[in-house]
């Protein structure tokens, strides 16, 4: 029996081959071989050029402002604190810069608490509260937002959660009570959560030689504001 080649033409205008492959059928003393070809181009030399490199990373960027590790996912592998390219120092600090605004909202309240007092006439106790309630917002998101940034990145909760935070924000000069105080600042309190979404998109950034010293560039510039508040408290 002679050798066979079957050969399956697929029009390419209606589907995108992946692969070609030839089945090559040899007869050897009654057993029968299977060889695959993965080299062989059904359709002739009209076929695209992406085709021919089905196996290989595709990169978003053909080219980066900065030094990468390919094998690291093209991680960066240096820090240029002045360079806002993208995507690896641009994503560095708009994580930095999301968390200080979120942080300047979290805290700004802080020092007005003793006229929020006065004006308000409610207790220190009750003060203390409120500010309990701020911790415990954050709290409770930054569990969620684990599996979120792990599901959707870094950018999409990290833009919710600072509009979730701006809108009461915006609204403290509307609070009349001891419990409404409390209400707001728990709301404004997930703003706090936004330290997950900097501290992952950091990370996702940097090669591993280098994401220690990024994630602590990032945190040691975005809870500056923190400071700022308190030693403007009286």
């Amino acid at each position: 029996m002679s050798s066979q080649t079957i050969v399956n033409v697929l029009s390419y205008e209606d589907i995108e081959v992946e692969a070609s492959r030839s089945h090559q059928h040899r007869q050897d003393e009654g057993a029968t071989e299977v060889t695959w070809n993965d080299s062989l181009d059904v359709g002739g030399g009209d076929r695209d050029d992406s085709m021919s490199n089905r196996g290989q990373p595709q990169r978003k960027y053909a080219t980066y402002h900065i030094k990468v590790d390919p094998n690291q996912d093209d991680r960066a592998a240096e820090i240029k604190l002045c360079s806002f390219a993208r995507p690896h120092m641009r994503a560095f600090h708009f994580a930095w810069w999301s968390y200080h605004v979120a942080f300047l909202m979290w805290f700004s309240i802080s020092p007005l608490l003793s006229e929020v007092q006065k004006t308000l006439g409610i207790s220190k106790q009750e003060i203390w509260t409120s500010s309990i309630t701020a911790v415990a917002g954050t709290i409770v998101m930054r569990f969620v937002l684990g599996p979120f940034c792990d599901k959707y990145g870094p950018r999409i909760p990290m833009g919710i959660i600072l509009l979730c935070s701006a809108i009461p924000t915006g609204l403290t000069g509307l609070v009349n009570s001891a419990t409404g105080l409390a209400v707001l600042r728990f709301f404004i309190g997930i703003g706090g959560s936004t330290f997950v979404m900097a501290q992952y998109w950091a990370s996702t950034m940097f090669t591993k030689e280098w994401v220690g010293t990024a994630n602590a560039t990032v945190g040691g510039w975005y809870v500056l504001p923190f400071a700022v508040c308190c030693s403007t408290r009286k």
